[in-house]
């Protein structure tokens, strides 16, 4: 190891990455925040450049290297040597230092992070404590995750930033209530889609939705793979439409201050909803007063039912009622 000038430091650019906008980002940085307790060292070897004159060549750590030579007040750095003669052992080093090495995942980076007091990280763990969801410090020592157990931070720290604490608290009541082992990131963005998005959030409940992740616990996925090769969406967005299809609905009402609600009451294909069977009659529904008791509900069943079909049509991507998938593709050629 040696001191010296970081601008007396040289970059071979036949093997060296040629530094991108990323790249100057990080360098940015790393000069803005500098921090001796955070330094890495560069590693070095000694080689003659163009001119023939002996100097060290940067092998590891060319953005380490170029903050702190751009840096105002940082005149000498510690480095590594090791020995590299010629191009192809320096290209062979700089490999090695780049793959035979195991990158910090970002699992054990939200574990530090929490450690050291990072706000975020503290939020993360209070909010999945808080709804029973326990976040694994890495893969089980069996393989094999219980429910209530995760390891998808980064799919947390989204929801989070997105939704805020106590939205993303009821997002995981709701998978921390089902049998998923793990509770994974498509979970999280699926569950939150449905609870939240406010083409579903009318028409779901949590305990509903719940009993709908449940039941088709071990066939979901699969359906969802194949729904979004079919219809070309994200995995995570065919799961939600999966448990779309499979969750018992709740009709929306009007509330004394005009907000909409959910219904407590729920309806199936045989039981209407109060709000249908004794919504005010309109010029559309006069017909009614004609129609015996029996036809008029059935009637009212198969117009909630048309109101479904039309709701999980613009879900799935299915073309709309009156149109052919052909007269799409026409239409948009």
């Amino acid at each position: 190891m040696e001191y010296v000038s970081p601008r007396s430091l040289y970059v071979d650019p036949a093997y060296q990455r040629s530094i991108g906008e990323r790249g100057l980002r990080q360098i940015r940085r790393i000069i803005e925040n500098f921090d001796w307790s955070k330094f890495k060292l560069p590693t070095c070897c000694y080689a003659e450049n163009f001119a023939g004159e002996t100097v060290l060549f940067v092998l590891d750590g060319q953005h380490t290297a170029i903050a702190c030579a751009s840096h105002p007040d940082i005149d000498c750095i510690p480095v590594q040597i090791v020995e590299a003669v010629g191009v192809e052992a320096q290209a062979e080093a700089f490999i090695g230092l780049n793959t035979d090495r195991l990158g910090v995942t970002k699992l054990q980076l939200h574990q530090a992070a929490v450690v050291a007091g990072d706000p975020e990280a503290v939020t993360i763990e209070q909010v999945c404590e808080r709804a029973g969801v326990t976040i694994l410090r890495g893969t089980p020592g069996s393989g094999r995750y219980k429910p209530k157990e995760t390891i998808a931070v980064a799919a947390l720290a989204a929801l989070i930033s997105r939704r805020g604490s106590m939205r993303a608290r009821i997002v995981l009541d709701v998978l921390a209530a089902t049998d998923l082992a793990p509770i994974a990131s498509i979970h999280i963005q699926a569950v939150d889609l449905l609870l939240h998005d406010k083409e579903f959030c009318d028409q779901i409940a949590g305990p509903n939705l719940t009993t709908a992740i449940n039941e088709m616990i071990v066939e979901a996925e699969d359906e969802a793979k194949l729904f979004g090769r079919t219809h070309k969406i994200p995995k995570w967005r065919a799961l939600a439409s999966v448990w779309f299809r499979k969750c018992r609905k709740t009709r929306a009402t009007k509330t004394d201050a005009g907000k909409t609600q959910p219904s407590s009451s729920e309806e199936t294909e045989n039981q209407p909803s109060e709000r249908i069977r004794d919504a005010p009659r309109t010029q559309a529904n006069g017909l009614n007063d004609m129609l015996r008791p029996e036809i008029a509900q059935r009637a009212a069943v198969v117009a909630a039912r048309r109101v479904e079909q039309n709701v999980t049509a613009s879900v799935m991507g299915d073309p709309p009622a009156g149109r052919s998938a052909l007269d799409q593709r026409k239409g948009t050629a």
